[in-house]
């Protein structure tokens, strides 16, 4: 029975054991000299195959995996489908030699893979230690991909100050779990809602304190005000093909998580409603005084951050997500389409 359950599990991650089997063969490529269109090669095949196998499935699809620490429905299908589309613009636009050195290509790809990886698992956990480790490979992988820039000395500072920021960040992330538990004794935001719902503790005051402190991390990663301050430093020092993966990739998934704490715990909107209007507010006037324009980008994708995130506010009102949905659709497009041009007149 054991292993009818380990097999199904297996199977219902089938997607992302191809990006793990892609980073494994990435790995020993590059062990070698001019493996370089290899690692590519491997690596597009590593996302366009779990590419088409999501698009297949349904939209009524609900799998769950590993004891309900992954799950997948048609929520975070769609989150998946976005992740994957624009990490695979990102992997083609930056095999075009206009963005990266070429001795770090090999590693940009690799990178790329974990960074998808990480961000697709974080889409589907549903549990708090997965929830974690998924963040922290994507964190750690963007780490990575920020420092592969032409421009050494922008790139450099670049990580380190996304680095600080972020690991600062994960602790509040690490508290808020450890509250959370400490309430619940339990790490499945199903089983936590349940019981913060039959002990009548979802307002009390170490429940909210719990999801703030989580709401800091999560603002980082999604540069939602007061936690934008990073964006325009970081989106400057990197290269156009790793700030599309942030502003598009890195974004959704950590969205697909606020989606899932907006749900465990209903009474968090009222400080997100303040959230999203100060952040379309503050990033359109940020972004007014800029005169360099990746910075400029930058602000952009924090006001567009606001506005993704009133979706969100809309959605646990009772309203469905489709405007929401077709508002990130569009972003991702016009996100894209503006770096490329960026980079292609700067040249």
């Amino acid at each position: 029975m054991n292993f009818l359950n380990i097999t199904n599990d297996l199977i219902n991650i089938f997607p992302e054991l191809i990006i793990i089997l892609s980073i494994i063969l990435s790995l020993l490529f590059a062990c070698h000299k001019n493996s370089l269109n290899k690692i590519f090669y491997t690596s597009a095949f590593g996302l366009l195959i779990p590419f088409v196998c999501y698009a297949f499935l349904g939209k009524e699809i609900f799998l769950q995996s590993f004891s309900s620490s992954l799950q997948l429905d048609k929520f975070s299908l769609f989150f998946i489908l976005l992740i994957l589309f624009s990490s695979i613009i990102t992997l083609f636009i930056s095999q075009k030699k206009l963005f990266l050195s070429e001795e770090k290509r090999g590693e940009f790809y690799i990178f790329l893979l974990s960074a998808t990886l990480g961000a697709i698992f974080l889409t589907k956990a549903a549990e708090l230690i997965s929830i974690f480790i998924s963040l922290e490979l994507l964190s750690i992988s963007t780490y990575f991909l920020i420092s592969c820039s032409k421009n050494k000395t922008n790139s450099t500072e670049a990580v380190l100050k996304y680095f600080i920021l972020s690991s600062f960040t994960s602790a509040f992330l690490v508290y808020g779990f450890s509250l959370l538990y400490g309430l619940t004794l339990k790490t499945n935001l199903i089983e936590i809602y349940n019981v913060l719902v039959a002990n009548n503790t979802m307002y009390s005051p170490i429940s909210i304190t719990a999801f703030l402190m989580i709401f800091v991390s999560v603002g980082f990663k999604t540069s939602l005000l007061p936690f934008h301050m990073w964006t325009s430093d970081v989106y400057k020092g990197a290269d156009p093909a790793v700030n599309i993966f942030l502003s598009c990739s890195s974004k959704f998934a950590v969205f697909s998580l606020l989606m899932k704490l907006i749900s465990v715990n209903p009474y968090i909107i009222y400080f997100v409603y303040f959230i999203a209007i100060s952040t379309i507010t503050i990033g359109s006037l940020l972004a007014i005084r800029e005169s360099n324009i990746k910075k400029l980008l930058a602000y952009s994708t924090v006001a567009q951050a606001g506005f993704i995130l009133s979706g969100l506010v809309i959605f646990n009102n009772g309203y469905n997500l489709a405007p929401m949905f077709y508002y990130m659709f569009v972003y991702m497009f016009m996100n894209i389409a503006c770096w490329i041009v960026v980079e292609l007149f700067s040249n």
